[in-house]
């Protein structure tokens, strides 16, 4: 999951080197949190979010596969 990610968000950055996940998992459930620099955060959204939505249906499809849900949030870095 995080290949996929990391795939994606390096593919549509400005700035990829910037890109940090965070990822926590609790019950079957897997949260990543995608922080992003504050220049690229609208790349990662997408016009009407959806570049974001494009993401985590992909997520939740290669999710499914692994019996897992996954959630992703798009954050600005610090």
């Amino acid at each position: 999951m995080e290949k996929l990610i990391r795939f994606v968000a390096d593919s549509l950055a400005g700035r990829p080197e910037d890109i940090r996940i965070e990822k926590s998992e609790e019950n079957g459930e897997m949260a990543y949190t995608l922080l992003v620099d504050p220049e690229d955060l609208g790349r990662m959204i997408g016009r009407h979010g959806k570049t974001a939505e494009a993401l985590r249906t992909l997520l939740s499809a290669a999710g499914q596969r692994q019996e897992k849900r996954v959630f992703l949030r798009i954050r600005e870095r610090d």
